[in-house]
């Protein structure tokens, strides 16, 4: 399973995160996974950013087999952030088969990214 490869020390079991945290050693295999990715932009000094966090890793535990959901620090990966042009945070990309197939600027709350999972999960996408 990809995610679990790509978790390192990290792991899904009960009260641990189900976001992986991306770098360049895990950016790549993740696009490359079969599953749906969604990557949140963000920065520690954004406060929508720190906002939306909570709300993201909450729907990411009712999509753990279903969809990866990432998050990369712009501060820290700022060349995979200007690769994919982002120049606002938070910004959310859904990546299928490595390919950028959606984008939201700004915070979301709970129920936009639950509706944006359902719809990822019922192949509005494929």
């Amino acid at each position: 399973m990809v995610t679990s490869m790509l978790l390192g020390v990290q792991s899904l079991s009960a009260g641990s995160s189900t976001v992986i945290d991306l770098n360049p050693k895990n950016f790549q295999h993740i696009l490359s996974s079969k599953k749906p990715v969604l990557v949140k932009f963000w920065a520690a000094w954004c406060g929508p950013c720190r906002r939306m966090t909570p709300k993201y890793k909450k729907v990411s535990q009712s999509y753990v087999n279903k969809i990866i959901f990432t998050e990369l620090n712009v501060d820290k990966q700022q060349a995979i952030a200007s690769k994919y042009h982002v120049q606002s945070i938070p910004t959310t990309i859904l990546f299928i088969h490595g390919k950028e197939m959606d984008r939201f600027t700004g915070g979301l709350d709970t129920k936009q990214i639950e509706y944006w999972a359902s719809e990822i999960v019922k192949g509005r996408y494929n």
